[in-house]
């Protein structure tokens, strides 16, 4: 994805504030009975909104894995983020929620 910007503004409007860059770690863990074709591996944010692409159309085999990820926001510390590993047709194979710091 792209970088839309480091400024964020509030609809109250308030104030205008510039966030730090964060970096958030997080080992994705998935048991995979059958091997899986299309598989998209996303973050997004307590929206909805999609924060990084970690996995796109890739091919898994079955069995146990990590899956090491890193990703760069700009959303604030403290973060809410939802991991959700899809098939090719969009199916839910996995979701985790994991709070940043």
């Amino acid at each position: 994805g792209k970088e839309v910007g480091r400024e964020q503004v509030y609809t109250d409007g308030f104030k205008v504030e510039r966030k730090e860059m964060l970096v958030q770690r997080h080992n994705f863990e998935v048991n995979l009975v059958d091997p899986v074709s299309g598989v998209n591996l996303d973050v997004f944010d307590k929206y909805g909104n999609k924060v990084a692409n970690i996995l796109e159309n890739s091919g898994l085999h079955h069995g146990y894995r990590t899956i090491p990820t890193v990703f760069k926001h700009y959303l604030g510390k403290g973060q809410t983020f939802y991991f959700r590993m899809t098939d090719r047709n969009g199916i839910l194979i996995k979701e985790e929620v994991v709070e940043g710091k």
